[in-house]
């Protein structure tokens, strides 16, 4: 929950184990949380008053309990203009012009995995669970661009990402800061995270990701909708 530099004890800007859950996966409440940390770890970040960068996560077709209150999108949206540093609940128009890390994804197919709490090593083995997964999906459905997805990328395939994605070293060393020892945003955003109904009686693998090959013909067809694909 700390990392030591030159012998020194840096204390993480947040200290993880004073959250809890406040809210699903990519609703008002979580991610008004996770932008509220976002902003307290780039602020200690001192980061250069002429950097500009940007973080958009857009979670398209989530269930109607998430939109409540007159929401346009389920998901928040991080931006550093100037070396100013603001954040909130929604996706704005402003922070897509600004060049970062811009994506755009099925709710049902990020949700339930996005709870899990790992370092490095736990990345890359969420990321190949979603390759089998959406190769099954794929296999399952005898086609391979079944998400709406609106990014391309550099050969002009359909992508999660809605332009290159872009990592300042200062931006990438605040928010990943602790995350071998289970702080960093990602861990803090996973701690932050309510379970969602709709995957309390799927199979799941253990980073979480849902595992489409062991699910019954019922729930492939229930996720394969959740995910917003026409059949």
């Amino acid at each position: 929950m700390f990392e030591i530099h030159d012998w020194r004890i840096v204390m993480p800007v947040i200290d993880i184990s004073t959250l809890k859950p406040v809210g699903e996966f990519g609703s008002r409440a979580w991610g008004e949380a996770c932008a509220e940390g976002s902003i307290k770890i780039l602020e200690a970040a001192n980061l250069p008053d002429d950097l500009s960068w940007a973080f958009t996560e857009d979670y398209t077709h989530p269930p109607a309990r998430l939109m409540e209150g007159g929401r346009t999108h389920a998901g928040y949206f991080i931006m550093v203009n100037n070396g100013k540093v603001t954040a909130g609940d929604g996706v704005p128009q402003e922070c897509l012009s600004i060049p970062g890390f811009h994506v755009q994804m099925p709710w049902a197919a990020i949700c339930n995995q996005s709870g899990a709490k790992y370092g490095s090593a736990g990345q890359r083995q969420r990321s190949a669970d979603e390759q089998v997964l959406y190769a099954a999906i794929g296999e399952y459905l005898g086609r391979s661009d079944y998400f709406d997805l609106k990014g391309r990328d550099a050969k002009g395939n359909p992508s999660v990402m809605l332009s290159p994605a872009v990592w300042p070293s200062e931006i990438g060393r605040a928010l990943g800061e602790g995350g071998e020892e289970g702080n960093g945003l990602h861990n803090i955003a996973a701690t932050m995270q309510m379970p969602s109904p709709e995957f309390a009686e799927l199979p799941v693998t253990e980073l979480l990701v849902p595992d489409f090959a062991k699910m019954t013909d019922k729930q492939k067809k229930s996720f394969i909708k959740l995910c917003g694909i026409m059949d």
